[in-house]
């Protein structure tokens, strides 16, 4: 699975109005980083 800026901002915008709790955005977050291949592609 490849992580964009768009697979962290759908994460992101699940937690502000609480449909994860932190708990499950840090799980995401440190299997994605363990697991995920990240695009390179910043935009900049």
């Amino acid at each position: 699975m490849t992580i964009t800026k768009a697979t962290v901002a759908n994460q992101i915008a699940a937690y502000l109005p609480h449909e994860l709790t932190l708990a499950q955005l840090v799980d995401w977050a440190e299997s994605a980083w363990m697991e995920g291949e990240f695009s390179l592609n910043f935009g900049f």
